[in-house]
Order: structure tokens, then sequence, then C-alpha cells
């Protein structure tokens, strides 16, 4: 769900993207893997943000500090530079 998500993203299609992301965070919500779960918020945060930005800029920019500030503390830093454009686009467009 969540890598159709963002494909989806990547091909304009926001709805189905959007879509997917709410199946993910359901399903997440099922999951009692405390690293997995938190990694994968992370994940769905930051597609959200990427892909709301233009639309609704501050739910985007408030997803994507959170994603950062997963990332920032796992030392996930191959997402940040991305994670930080992004939040400077929503920035942006708000």
């Amino acid at each position: 769900m969540l890598n159709r998500a963002e494909i989806y993203k990547r091909l304009g299609q926001s709805n189905r993207a959007i879509s997917d992301l709410g199946e993910a965070e359901r399903y997440l919500a099922s999951v009692h893997d405390p690293l997995l779960t938190s990694r994968n918020e992370a994940r769905i945060l930051l597609a959200r943000g990427q892909t709301t930005y233009r639309e609704r800029p501050d739910e985007a920019a408030d997803a994507l500090t959170k994603a950062l500030a997963y990332f920032e503390g796992s030392g996930t830093s191959w997402r940040l530079a991305q994670a930080y454009l992004d939040r400077g686009r929503a920035h942006l467009a708000g």
C-alpha cells in the first residue's frame, strides 16, 4: 500500500495516493512491532507531505516536520535532504 501510494504520487494521482496512505495507516495500527511501526509512520508522513503540499501546505509541512524528526532521531540521513526540500516547497506553497 505504501509503495503503491508512492507510485501514484509520482504519476500525479494524488487522490489514489492519499487513499492508499490511509489504508497503510489503518493496517499499521494492527502492527505490534514498535520499530516497524515508527519507521513506517515516518514513511507515511513523508509520502503524505510530498503528496499534499500544493493543496494543503500547512498539513504537509506538519507531516514533513514529524517525518524529519524520526529520520534525524534514527540516523536515517539518506531521506533528510528530500524531506527538507519537500518541507520547503510546502512552506512556499502556503
